[in-house]
């Protein structure tokens, strides 16, 4: 008697509607592409690779694919960061895609997206998708605003980004800028 996987899910092992959620979309991704489930399940690639790497083959032409997949699994399971997946992915859909035309563009810019969660005790985890040009703006801020402050300065990357991210938006505030 339930409506679908998800409320039998939440019903049969007590997990909330998102987390039900998020284990059909790895159900139906890893189905999907098998060479990522393969790395995932040996263990050769982490849980968030693997999602992005799955984002990127999805935005792919269907008969792409099959041929990408290997290429983005193998640079991974080989040690590529990030940064080397995005821009086989790009190289990829560049020349399996062909130029943008302005209906792509709409398309894209249509999936654009930021949002704030609000976690325990007052902290936020941002997530969204971002246009080629909000991303290369907020990376300028994020540069410039996050550089080491000396020797003595012992704080992570993603520390300094945060504190660049935190003193950005001070800024802003502070400018008097904002509408009402």
């Amino acid at each position: 008697g339930h409506g679908g996987p998800r409320s039998w899910l939440c019903w049969q092992t007590r997990v909330t509607i998102p987390a039900a959620g998020g284990a059909i979309g790895w159900m139906r991704r890893l189905e999907a592409y098998p060479l990522v489930a393969g790395a995932l399940a040996a263990g050769t690639i982490s849980a968030s690779y693997a999602r992005k790497i799955c984002h990127w083959l999805q935005r792919l032409p269907r008969e792409s694919r099959d041929r990408a997949e290997p290429i983005l699994v193998d640079l991974a399971v080989g040690g590529g960061d990030l940064d080397d997946l995005a821009r086989a992915a790009e190289e990829i859909y560049r020349q399996t895609c062909g130029p943008d035309r302005d209906s792509d563009d709409d398309a894209r810019f249509g999936d654009r997206f930021f949002r704030l969660t609000r976690l325990f005790q007052g902290h936020g985890r941002p997530d969204g998708d971002l246009t080629p040009e909000c991303m290369a703006a907020v990376q300028e801020v994020l540069d410039t605003l996050g550089k080491k402050a000396g020797p003595e300065d012992d704080r992570t990357d993603g520390q300094r980004r945060h504190d660049a991210l935190e003193e950005a938006m001070r800024l802003l505030l502070a400018s008097g800028c904002l509408p009402e």
